[in-house]
């Protein structure tokens, strides 16, 4: 958090899991925190046009379907975790 911005784009409910990462007390290493009911694929675009990032220097690293096709639609690079299946969508490896 201290190198590159952070962004939480999520599924899930954005008030509560705003709620929830203040109560992990790990809110201040994410720029932004974003949930449903926004779809996740638009959560990424505003980001990226909120803060005028290039696309092309943006890493999306999530775990499920939805997070490999946010970052496609965004044409931005991707790195699955987890299931092996997500991560071979990956566009690179972190190890």
């Amino acid at each position: 958090y201290k190198n590159f911005e952070m962004h939480i784009a999520s599924g899930s409910d954005q008030k509560e899991l705003r709620q929830l990462c203040n109560k992990l007390q790990i809110e201040y290493y994410f720029k932004s925190i974003n949930g449903s009911p926004t779809p996740k694929i638009e959560l990424v675009k505003e980001i990226l046009n909120k803060n005028n990032y290039n696309p092309h220097e943006v890493l999306l690293i999530g775990d499920s379907i939805n997070d490999f096709e946010a970052a496609a639609s965004n044409d931005i690079l991707f790195q699955g975790v987890g299931e092996d299946w997500l991560i071979e969508k990956s566009d690179i490896k972190i190890m």
